[in-house]
């Protein structure tokens, strides 16, 4: 390979590696532009506006000469030149304020047009994200539903959260009031759990109490308040679950949830007692449930179907979807 063919090579490779970086950070490279380009016109903007004055200045000088000369009768200088010459004044004066505006009106126009740009690419890509991302759950959900078919749902559970079963020594008390060990296995979990909506409800939860059985009923009454909501209106999304258990929000919260008609039609939080390690909870979500309660005109698909009939009924409900949007 000769020098020629090198040089021609790199520069190849070089214009396609420019042009990727180019097209993979264009929403920043149009953003910047954008804001630097309204900046820019501002300027301009307030620069042309200390020519104003001279311009008018200028306008009302060539005005009274106009004047002058249509009040001197010595002059052949009728009504109609008179009128006509202010008109063209008028036009003039026109032209040379909209010249000293131009540059600042395009370069304004360029910097919204390149905003929108940006904010269009981005809408773009969280689109194709959030494709590929039902492309995975669906994935995901399917594998589960063959171990669950192969192995049942305990096979599932114990390979998804990573449970192990142990042997554990527990002092029970028979009807004659003795108390004696008896060997029975459970199942704990060590390290994280592999899901990012499952949640650990134990003693470092503000709402857990002591005996254990209330934090069942607990549990149990805020999934049965869970699926009184899904009922009534259509949808929950996970950040309302969190809000009532006491875990904090989580951005994926903001987007999947549950939807009647949609996938399971009830919300199931999936209790696993963890014996000494409180509750797993593996709630049942639809998936990505947020384009699914929105029309092609950002109106709520929700209840009645009938947009301001909705916003009537639940108007707690639009402010918090609209905050979350």
């Amino acid at each position: 390979m000769n020098k020629i063919e090198i040089f021609k090579k790199t520069a190849i490779t070089t214009f396609s590696k420019t042009k990727f970086m180019g097209k993979k950070y264009s929403p920043e490279i149009l953003i910047g532009t954008g804001i630097v380009s309204i900046v820019a016109g501002t300027v301009m903007a307030c620069k042309a506006t200390l020519q104003v004055e001279e311009v008018l200045d200028e306008k009302e000088v060539m005005k009274e000469t106009i004047q002058e000369t249509f009040d001197n009768k010595s002059l052949d200088y009728d009504v109609k030149s008179y009128n006509k010459d202010l008109v063209v004044l008028n036009l003039q004066t026109g032209m040379k304020l909209t010249k000293l505006y131009i540059p600042a009106v395009a370069l304004g126009v360029i910097g919204i047009s390149a905003i929108l740009g940006s904010h269009n690419i981005m809408k773009k890509r969280n689109v194709a994200i959030t494709m590929a991302y039902k492309a995975v759950e669906k994935g995901f959900n399917d594998y589960r539903g063959r171990v669950v078919e192969d192995l049942g749902k305990a096979k599932d559970l114990e390979y998804r959260h990573g449970l192990k079963e142990i042997e554990v020594e527990e002092e029970v008390t028979d009807d004659k009031g003795k108390t004696k060990k008896v060997k029975k296995k459970v199942q704990t979990i060590e390290g994280r759990d592999v899901s990012i909506y499952s949640r650990h409800f134990n003693n470092s939860n503000i709402n857990w109490a002591s005996p254990n059985d209330y934090n069942r009923l607990f549990l149990t009454n805020q999934q049965n308040y869970a699926n009184d909501i899904l009922k009534a209106r259509g949808h929950i999304f996970l950040n309302e679950v969190y809000d009532m258990l006491g875990f904090e929000r989580t951005k994926e919260g903001s987007v999947v949830g549950w939807v009647m008609d949609n996938g399971d039609d009830y919300v199931d939080f999936g209790m696993l007692d963890l014996w000494n390690n409180g509750y797993l909870l593996d709630f049942n979500v639809d998936g990505v449930i947020y384009d699914l309660l929105w029309d092609r005109d950002g109106w709520m698909a929700i209840g009645s179907g009938h947009r301001e009939q909705d916003m009537l009924n639940y108007p707690h409900l639009y402010s918090y979807f609209w905050r979350e949007r």
